[in-house]
């Protein structure tokens, strides 16, 4: 269980969910990495329990499901599982990866405007 003196770096890398629970709090992986959880948080004016509780319950919850074997269960039961299991990491994930694919074409765009003027 990750302590508020570890650094952010010791805590992703011993925690597979806490670099996307500290992305939803707003620390850097990368520029933040070498600071401890609470220079972080300080820095961030977010409460140190508040994201050790949320690390805590992130880490219970990966632990309370247990793997599941594809070969033994029914397609129905698959068809659960894998929309539970990844179909979620999808749906967090998809507003970022949309965000960054709508600059990209608005800068493309604007790039494009640009070349129409000159």
């Amino acid at each position: 269980m990750p302590t508020s003196t570890q650094s952010i770096r010791e805590i992703v890398s011993t925690q597979p969910s806490a670099a996307r629970i500290l992305r939803r709090f707003d620390i850097d992986l990368c520029s933040q990495a070498d600071e401890s959880l609470e220079q972080a948080c300080a820095e961030l004016q977010l409460s140190v329990d508040q994201v050790l509780d949320t690390l805590a319950d992130a880490d219970t919850d990966e632990y309370r499901v247990a793997p599941t074997n594809p070969t033994t269960i029914s397609t129905g039961h698959l068809i659960l599982h894998i929309v539970r299991a990844h179909h979620r990491c999808v749906r967090q994930k998809l507003p970022r990866l949309m965000l960054g694919f709508r600059f990209s074409i608005a800068r493309l765009q604007h790039h494009q405007n640009l070349d129409m003027v000159a």
